[in-house]
């Protein structure tokens, strides 16, 4: 029987959190930008108190001491993982030598130039562009009419025009459309305000839209709270003059799936390109091909979206690109819309991630990097997996509600070096555990299964492997990106004991399990 070496590299680099505060639509006035920079981590040894072996597992380096071991001979029925772990703030040129009677094997990354393609997204440029906008201190005791005093409540048949921005952002490019308020219904919960559903006028109300939009506002019904019981709540009335309503608007000419904006929480004068809908809204598009689940699903994520920004700016803050976008993908998850049941474009993000996770850089800056599907199916298994197993209840109030952001924000939040989370959400993968009793799975989402959406099947088979291909005796190269992972499988042990070497600034975990 083959005796199977698998191995994972992750290479971290070098990590700046914001972006100039003279950079896109800077504020006309009020509030500083924070940058929250992160400098570089020296390297750091991960200790064995800080992991516990994964149940069905054992291991006589969890993680490693020191670059050099021996890994003792393996029996037939036996597999053998290695996991590699860079936790310092500065790529590394990982070059791990395995030697064993008759067969000598190394694995190398390519030397290559670890920087990122920018990537020029629309949501990457949204994100970007929250960084420059006015911070702002709400004072409750402020009057909203006074400084908006043309706020309104919207009611059904209500006409209304609406700049939609569209494009490059830079480009300050908007377009108008006139929508109709379809639907108003009161805020779940109890909580002042309604919720208005507006459709562009150019879109056909027919039964099918009407049903359409029906079903938006029942799933409204549990999005709302459950957003703001996982993640906090939104801007409240009196923020920049801003009413308790919240408003979606439904149209055709949507970038994407839809978006938060977060120039629509401030007045034009406060803006330097003066483009706003002064309201709390974000944008649904609206087609042919769009159902109502993959509607509420962004509802959902952008929803989150905006509590963040609020969160995050009230205190002076910006969140890191890569972990708003993982919270998103969490709060998708939370209110129902799972890739393991009706999720099947999450799910097809998270197949793209696993095929190629030795290229997707956890936290690209700007995010997502040059790859965006992989990258949004990696944050928000990385999201529902620090929210299931470090959440309370589920809830990440306290991560957003603390004084940092980012790597910072996670080990304030779970009290652990951001290392050790990192090396424990990359081991889940591998091991899977879906069944919700270890730090080493995500509950309820097996990484090896079909999931059957309609007509369309997806199928998980887990992190891609590469393979010695029988070859022991030749030196194979891996790229890997920063804050990555690559799986690496070699065959054809002869039983002797195995010689490992890795660079002195890798931590190395041994895993193996007995197979039946």
């Amino acid at each position: 029987m083959l005796h199977v070496f698998g191995l994972f590299i992750f290479l971290p680099f070098l990590f700046f959190l914001g972006c100039s505060g003279g950079s896109g639509s800077g504020s006309t006035g009020g509030g500083t930008n924070v940058l929250n920079p992160v400098a570089p981590d020296p390297f750091s040894p991960l200790s064995s108190d800080k992991f516990a072996v994964p149940t069905g597992f054992s291991s006589t380096a969890f993680p490693a001491s020191g670059n050099k071991f021996t890994i003792s001979s393996l029996n037939s029925n036996e597999s053998l993982v290695l996991s590699l772990v860079n936790n310092s703030g500065n790529a590394v040129s990982a070059d791990l030598s395995l030697s064993q009677q008759a067969f000598a094997a190394s694995i190398t990354d390519e030397k290559t130039d670890y920087s990122e393609s920018p990537s020029a997204g629309f949501h990457t440029s949204l994100r970007k562009l929250e960084k420059t906008m006015p911070s702002f201190v709400f004072n409750p005791s402020e009057d909203k009419s006074t400084k908006n005093p043309s706020v309104k409540m919207s009611k059904e048949g209500d006409v209304e025009s609406f700049k939609i921005i569209v494009g490059s952002l830079s480009d300050g490019n908007y377009r108008t459309v006139r929508a109709v308020c379809r639907k108003v219904s009161p805020l779940p919960g109890g909580v002042s305000g309604n919720l208005n559903l507006f459709l562009d006028e150019n879109v056909s109300y027919n039964s099918k839209v009407e049903k359409y939009i029906t079903d938006l506002q029942s799933y409204w019904q549990v999005i709302y709270p459950t957003i703001r019981g996982v993640f906090g709540e939104e801007p409240p009335a009196g923020y920049n003059g801003l009413d308790s309503d919240i408003t979606i608007l439904l149209s055709s000419v949507i970038e994407e799936a839809g978006f938060f904006y977060s120039g629509d929480l401030y007045s034009s004068a406060q803006l330097q390109s003066g483009i706003t809908n002064q309201r709390k809204m974000f944008y649904v598009n609206v087609d042919s091909k769009t159902g109502s689940v993959t509607a509420a699903s962004t509802m959902a994520h952008e929803f989150q979206h905006m509590v963040n920004f609020y969160q995050r700016h009230s205190r002076n803050l910006t969140e890191a690109d890569w972990l708003n976008e993982a919270m998103s993908g969490y709060a998708e998850h939370v209110c129902g819309f799972k890739m393991t049941e009706n999720n099947g474009s999450k799910a097809e993000q998270v197949r793209l991630y696993l095929s190629k996770t030795y290229s997707i850089n956890l936290m690209a800056d700007p995010w997502p990097g040059s790859d965006p599907y992989p990258s949004y199916g990696q944050v928000y298994l990385f999201g529902t997996w620090l929210g299931s197993r470090f959440g309370e209840n589920g809830s990440l109030k306290k991560l957003l509600a603390g004084s940092t952001t980012g790597k910072a924000a996670i080990e304030s939040f779970t009290g652990q070096q951001f290392g050790v989370i990192f090396a424990k959400f990359v081991l889940a993968l591998y091991v899977n555990d879906y069944s919700g009793y270890s730090d080493y799975g995500i509950p309820g989402i097996n990484l090896v299964n079909s999931y059957q959406f309609n007509s369309a099947t997806i199928t998980l088979n887990g992190p891609y492997m590469f393979s010695n291909s029988g070859d022991l005796n030749k030196t194979h190269s891996v790229y890997v990106a920063p804050w990555s992972a690559a799986y690496y499988q070699i065959s054809g042990s002869n039983g002797s004991d195995i010689s490992v070497t890795v660079p002195g600034d890798i931590s190395l975990f041994e895993l193996r399990k007995l197979f039946n």
